[in-house]
């Protein structure tokens, strides 16, 4: 059966019965290959700091589908980097430390008005939802919490969705967040806290009911467990990061949780109130992280050399998958047993498995983009996919396209006007 679905016969002649000069030709088949599809419809969304964009390419089969890129922002970036996709409402996250913001965009994916030629564009909304920030790496959870790393301040960050759905709506802006510390945040926790003990109903803390907020999650001033944080992932419950600096540590990756509460201490127990868990220290420096159902896997470089290293959850043993790489920086599962990782020294997107720990995993060159460096994916299986088309929809039919066509018609019957009167 895989063989007949791999490869099917084409009929190039039919059949011929020469008698004459004793010349018999028979029936033949041309055997042609045609490679199934193993992965459904893929979006790769790769920035490129060197080239002050985002692109995309469709995928199949873990390689691009046409082995080149297409402009998805081209624009109004300074040095876009880490970028995030929010996979169940279609939005794209890009942080750009060359701005010191945090941009979002809105993706649509249309014909354009050529059926059977998907194409994926944003609505070219740039909404700011952080500015004043070195953010260099972004991430986004299933609530639409929005995480980013800030090297210069040495802090965990999380936007609530609540905030990004103001300046979104237009009823904020990103200069009018107010940043609430780690310290602030245990304060708070603690109430709640005493008031389970306690059994009362709890109340929300001063510091949650203010407008619009950008909280510091974890703190490097207090916190062991962050000295320069890079690359973040979220699996709605837990918040992983790496460490770009003194790993060893603090922790090559750390996990902690998304809305932590302070922890009871007894005796002279000095941790941090709100702890964070060392889940694996073999490198000084590491970059990307992504987190599948079951391990956590990030990027490092050591001696020159580019890694990509797995560990399983609730395991201590750490998985050499990738040694081959130049700088390896974000990361992307694909939801099943791939991963994406932009080299940005080689130029390109690769891709592994990592359906099993195994070190040296083969490597598969997905597309090439100079300076590559953040990753994302959207799959026709995510939810944002279908409010991505739907979108699209709605920008062809009922929004952008129809003032533009009228533009245009208003445009050539002024041409005609003015040709007339010139004669």
């Amino acid at each position: 059966m895989l063989l007949m679905a791999a490869v099917s016969f084409c009929l190039v002649s039919p059949v011929l019965a020469v008698a004459n000069m004793g010349k018999v030709s028979e029936d033949y088949f041309v055997p042609q290959f045609v490679a199934p599809q193993l992965t459904p419809p893929q979006y790769l969304i790769v920035s490129s700091p060197l080239l002050a964009k985002i692109v995309y390419t469709p995928m199949k089969n873990f390689k691009s589908r046409t082995g080149r890129t297409y402009a998805l922002i081209d624009s109004g970036l300074a040095e876009p980097r880490g970028i995030a996709l929010d996979r169940e409402r279609g939005a794209l996250y890009v942080a750009d430390p060359g701005a010191g913001r945090i941009y979002r965009y809105r993706l649509i994916v249309t014909d354009a008005g050529n059926p059977g030629r998907m194409q994926l564009a944003t609505d070219g909304v740039q909404v700011t939802i952080a500015e004043g920030v070195h953010a260099v790496w972004v991430a986004a959870d299933l609530s639409g919490d929005v995480f980013y790393s800030d090297s210069s301040a040495k802090t965990v960050n999380r936007i609530p969705a609540a905030t990004i759905s103001m300046l979104c709506d237009g009823e904020g802006q990103s200069n009018e967040l107010s940043f609430v510390s780690e310290k602030q945040l245990e304060a708070a926790s603690a109430v709640e806290v005493q008031q389970e003990l306690n059994g009362e109903s709890l109340e929300p803390p001063p510091s949650s009911r203010g407008n619009m907020k950008i909280y510091k999650v974890y703190e490097g001033k207090v916190n062991p467990r962050v000295s320069v944080p890079a690359g973040l992932a979220s699996d709605g419950l837990h918040l992983f990061w790496a460490n770009g600096a003194q790993g060893k540590a603090a922790g090559s990756v750390v996990r902690g949780m998304v809305n932590p509460k302070q922890v009871q201490h007894t005796g002279t127990d000095k941790a941090p109130m709100f702890p964070a868990t060392l889940i694996a220290n073999n490198t000084d420096q590491a970059y990307g992280v992504a987190k599948s159902s079951n391990m956590v896997l990030y990027s490092s470089n050591q001696s020159g050399i580019g890694y990509v290293y797995g560990i399983m959850d609730g395991s201590k043993h750490v998985t050499q998958f990738v040694s081959t790489l130049a700088e390896p920086r974000g990361m992307v599962w694909d939801g099943d047993q791939t991963v994406f990782v932009a080299d940005q020294a080689a130029h390109a997107v690769w891709s592994f498995p990592v359906g099993r720990m195994v070190n040296n995993a083969p490597l598969t060159r997905s597309v090439a983009l100079s300076g590559a460096f953040g990753v994302a994916l959207l799959s026709q299986l995510d939810p944002g996919y279908l409010a991505a088309v739907e979108a699209g929809a709605m920008w062809l039919h009922g929004g952008v396209r129809p003032l533009l066509l009228a533009l245009l018609a208003a445009a050539a019957s002024y041409n005609l006007v003015m040709h007339e009167h010139s004669m």
